[in-house]
């Protein structure tokens, strides 16, 4: 079992899937809010001038990733939480710029 687990144990693993939660969470986002995703820069200006939008639209990106960070580390998968843990950190620095 411990062999099939370090197959897994690898940083850019944790990266793929990091970003590709984050896409996830942005496409299910724009979806439930009606919103065509050809907008995306419109609709981000829009987050950009409203704070409670863009925490909600941070608490969505952040949330499952912090499972997948909760998961590897208690399946012992080093490399796969330092990879979530820097698309955390990466993703959080612009969304707490345009907060503030």
């Amino acid at each position: 079992m411990k062999k099939n687990r370090k197959k897994a144990d690898r940083l850019w693993i944790g990266l793929i899937v990091g970003l590709l939660t984050i896409v996830l969470m942005t496409v299910l986002f724009f979806h439930s809010n009606g919103w065509e995703l050809n907008e995306f820069g419109k609709v981000m200006k829009y987050l950009g001038k409203d704070s409670m939008a863009m925490a909600k639209y941070a608490v969505l990106c952040v949330m499952p990733n912090l499972l997948l960070v909760f998961l590897s580390y208690r399946l012992e998968l080093w490399d796969t939480y330092k990879g979530v843990m820097a698309i955390i950190l990466f993703s959080l620095v612009p969304i707490v710029y345009f907060l503030f």
